[in-house]
């Protein structure tokens, strides 16, 4: 029995170029998201948390620390994605239904804004009374006491430094705002933080 080998490599090519081709039909195309995250002066914004949520796959969210403000994905097969962008002092930011269908890495840059600042001063009228923490006599402020903001289930707090002063970013909204000293709620009231701005709040407890 003789071979036609020219005709025989012609065919173990096209079997090697048909397995190859199944082979590519069975694993999905993948992608990757790639970009910077700034603020709006153009900065970077080091430590930006971004979450990709899968929406058409199966499996765990994927989280991505931009510690010099740019952020690389691992390779993600084609389909929809949501994608959460958060930073310390800056509102958060969310896309959905990020879809891609074909191979390739996808420039995706994240803009984020800072939200309302609030800040202020935690004092007593009376040098007389006792505190916890530490009762600057002179300018009557008070080290340690813990101011809250609470919209719902979220709640962000500070303690007051030696000087009395307190410092805390928050997204827009409606707040109850409280003071503890010594685990004893002072001090409450409701605060409207509907815009980005510095708002200040003095207080001086009785």
């Amino acid at each position: 029995m003789t071979f036609n080998l020219p005709l025989l490599r012609l065919a173990s090519a096209l079997i090697a170029f048909g397995l190859g081709a199944e082979a590519s039909q069975l694993q999905p195309a993948q992608f990757t998201f790639a970009g910077k995250v700034s603020d709006l002066a153009g900065s970077p914004v080091a430590g930006a948390v971004i979450k990709i949520e899968p929406i058409d796959h199966q499996f765990e969210n994927i989280t991505i620390h931009a510690k010099n403000g740019r952020y690389v994905s691992p390779p993600l097969p084609d389909g929809a994605y949501a994608l959460t962008a958060t930073a310390p002092g800056f509102l958060t930011v969310s896309y959905s239904q990020l879809k891609v269908a074909f191979p390739r890495t996808i420039e995706f840059d994240i803009t984020l804004r800072t939200g309302p600042v609030l800040e202020g001063e935690i004092g007593a009228e009376d040098p007389s009374r006792r505190f916890f923490g530490v009762l600057q006599r002179d300018k009557l402020t008070i080290s340690g006491a813990k101011v809250c903001l609470r919209r719902g289930e979220s709640v962000s707090c500070s303690l007051t430094n030696s000087l009395g002063q307190y410092f805390l970013k928050v997204s827009p909204g409606v707040y109850s705002g409280t003071v503890e000293v010594n685990g004893e709620v002072v001090f409450s009231s409701q605060l409207d933080l509907g815009a980005p701005g510095q708002y200040q709040n003095r207080i001086r407890l009785k």
